[in-house]
């Protein structure tokens, strides 16, 4: 007992012996955050020299630690101090070998070297990045300065230099280090097989070099490359020389394009003509000589758009004919249904409706099709029927703008009339919670993950490679990056087969409430719905104050100056500049107001506010019995009718998140 008493007695005093030496490497006092977040201040305003004392002041046995460690070596290579850089990553890289945070270290500790002339190690460590994180965006760039030291230190044959080169613009054509590569290539002179020189080309083309592209493709004998080497032709000036090789491609291809690339290059081709109806005629002869027929879908598509509504017909019934697998089968049978509709063959438009119910479950016409087939059963009082196509809609295809329109059918809400109250958006700052249901994230990384959140430390996180643009799109929004945010967010949106209920967090990525104070109030002055203007501000500029369009529109609201101008004059308004989210708001709230004060609705000031208000009533006469749904579908300028469907699907989704 007394032994056993000794050694615990004297264990206690080795404890704190070694306590007391490294008293500082402990975090009694709980100082190191505090510490951490002065740090992070001092990095956000480039004073990274401070920030690097900050940093460390972290204890050593701090769980902060670890990222302190990163820290000091990122500000410790902002100020061009490359050795202490490498000590830092390279003490990160030894204590933490396997974490979501590695690749980065080990590439800035490879681009530490390099900068320090300490080639050797930097080719030791680049090849380290490549073996154990090849297909991350950091082991493809190691493959750039792999090919750097290669030629500096001369440790194997050019062709290896080469070799490096080439992986990296194969796996990024358009990377952000692909021109340097590109040049590199040029000076090593080396000699080029075919696949070498189908990447370069290729490359060389992503980059706009195009005479580059036609140097390094001309000759290869690869059906797959007129699509280049047309475009790069025509953008250099030789357009006769441009169309040989497109239509030469286009009599050829065996279909392995992508679709893409594929209807790219028949749009680039019809460019050429001056008469674009006669330039979709000749690739329509052109691809009707090749016995595969690719693209010709698309080409009927296009073609049946510059014709009469009966010869279009023709055009669409070929499409849905031979081509019902095709990507423009969809649409085709929805014109067909559309036309029979519009001409009151209600029997026959019914018909096809069905056939493409039955057909197309998940296409752009899907939504728009069932509503449609609500329609008629209404017209046929057939109203149990009209009701379950109109649930279908709202319960399948949610997001939509057909959704919206269904639910107004099964209220019984004529919710596109002027009224005279709106409930106001929500003035209280959002704050989305982190998307952590859209990353496949190991849970021990995903641990690690919520420890950086927890420190508010941004600028760590966007060193992560994440699997979803909804994590990118968080971090901007929590940066204050609200554009970058909304069109990182929409994009991930858009990829999903299978959109997620309304309460999902993401969706106040996609649909946020930015300037909501200002929208409420100009919203009020002109006794508009707020929800009606954010939606179109959203669809307009996605909050982009600098926001500036091919026309020359401008700002949140998209205002052209001449109809600023005519507004400000109109109700005696002073702005500054349309630049100036303010005078945007005060401006366009104004000019939506006397828009709509010739509408009967809202669906019909929003077609007003894009493709003019004095169009709307010539629009209204394409339907006789003024029926609006039948007068949207019949806006005839595309642009306009899918800028409607846009808004009102951006204002049904804004109501449902935040009702």
């Amino acid at each position: 007992m007394k032994k056993l008493s000794l050694f615990l007695c004297l264990l206690i005093c080795i404890i704190c012996l070694y306590v007391g030496i490294h008293y500082k490497d402990f975090d009694f006092t709980g100082k190191a955050f505090k510490i951490y977040k002065q740090g992070l201040a001092f990095e956000q305003k480039n004073d990274f020299q401070n920030a690097y004392y900050n940093f460390s002041k972290i204890p050593k046995f701090s769980p902060l630690y670890k990222f302190a460690i990163i820290h000091q070596a990122q500000n410790a290579y902002k100020l061009n101090d490359y050795q202490t850089a490498c000590n830092y990553y390279l003490k990160f890289v030894k204590s933490f070998p396997d974490t979501i945070l590695t690749p980065k270290a080990y590439y800035y500790l490879g681009l530490s070297y390099y900068n320090d002339k300490n080639y050797k190690m930097a080719f030791e460590t680049f090849t380290i990045l490549i073996k154990k994180y090849p297909k991350t965006d950091f082991g493809i760039a190691a493959n750039y300065y792999l090919g750097l030291v290669n030629e500096i230190l001369n440790i194997g044959e050019r062709k290896d230099s080469l070799l490096y080169f080439i992986k990296y613009i194969e796996y990024a054509p358009d990377g952000k280090l692909s021109k340097n590569v590109l040049r590199q290539i040029k000076k090593l002179n080396l000699p080029l097989n075919d696949n070498y020189k189908k990447i370069i080309g290729i490359s060389s083309f992503e980059n706009g070099l195009y005479s580059d592209c036609i140097f390094y493709l001309d000759k290869l004998n690869d059906l797959d490359l007129w699509p280049y080497l047309g475009f790069s032709y025509s953008k250099i000036g030789k357009y006769n020389v441009a169309k040989n090789v497109f239509e030469k491609g286009l009599m050829n291809t065996n279909c392995e394009l992508e679709n893409d690339i594929l209807y790219n290059a028949i749009s680039n081709y019809v460019a050429l003509f001056q008469n674009k109806k006669n330039g979709w005629i000749n690739a329509k002869k052109i691809i009707e000589k090749n016995p595969s027929k690719c693209g010709l879908d698309y080409v009927l598509y296009n073609l049946a758009h510059w014709e009469s509504q009966k010869n279009a017909l023709n055009y669409y019934f070929e499409i849905y004919n031979d081509f019902k697998n095709g990507n423009f089968a969809s649409e085709a049978l929805w014109e067909i249904f559309w036309y029979f509709y519009k001409n009151k063959s209600y029997k026959t438009a019914k018909m096809y409706a069905l056939k493409h119910a039955d057909l197309y479950n998940n296409t752009q016409a899907s939504p728009r099709i069932l509503f449609w087939l609500g329609k008629l059963a209404q017209m046929e009082r057939n109203y149990s029927e009209a009701n379950s196509y109109f649930k279908d809609v709202v319960s399948k295809y949610p997001n939509s703008y057909y959704a919206f329109r269904a639910n107004s059918k099964l209220n019984n809400k004529n919710d596109v009339k002027l009224r005279r109250n709106y409930k106001y958006l929500s003035e209280k700052f959002i704050n989305p919670q982190f998307p952590i249901n859209y990353t496949k994230l190991s849970p021990k990384d995903m641990s690690l993950v919520m420890k950086i959140i927890d420190l508010d430390d941004y600028s760590l996180l966007e060193q992560i490679d994440f699997d979803t643009k909804f994590i990118d799109s968080w971090i901007e929004y929590k940066k204050g990056n609200y554009v970058r945010s909304v069109n990182l967010a929409k994009i991930a949106f858009d990829k999903l087969e299978v959109k997620p209920l309304f309460y999902d967090e993401v969706y106040k990525l996609v649909f946020p409430l930015h300037y909501a104070a200002k929208i409420n109030a100009y919203s009020s002055i002109w006794n508009l719905d707020p929800y009606l203007v954010i939606s179109l501000i959203k669809e307009e500029s996605h909050f982009d104050v600098n926001a500036k369009s091919k026309s020359g529109a401008i700002g949140l609201m998209q205002l052209m100056p001449a109809t600023a101008d005519f507004t400000a004059k109109n109700y005696k308004l002073y702005y500054n500049s349309l630049y100036n989210p303010e005078d945007n708001l005060k401006l366009g709230t104004a000019y939506l107001n006397y828009v709509i004060k010739d509408c009967d609705n809202i669906l019909y000031a929003i077609a007003g506010y894009n493709g003019g208000h004095n169009n709307i009533k010539t629009w209204q006469t394409y339907t006789n019995n003024n029926d609006i749904d039948e007068v949207i579908e019949n806006i005839p300028y595309p642009e306009s009718k899918h800028y409607v469907r846009k808004v009102f699907s951006t204002y049904w989704n804004y109501n449902n998140i935040y009702k």
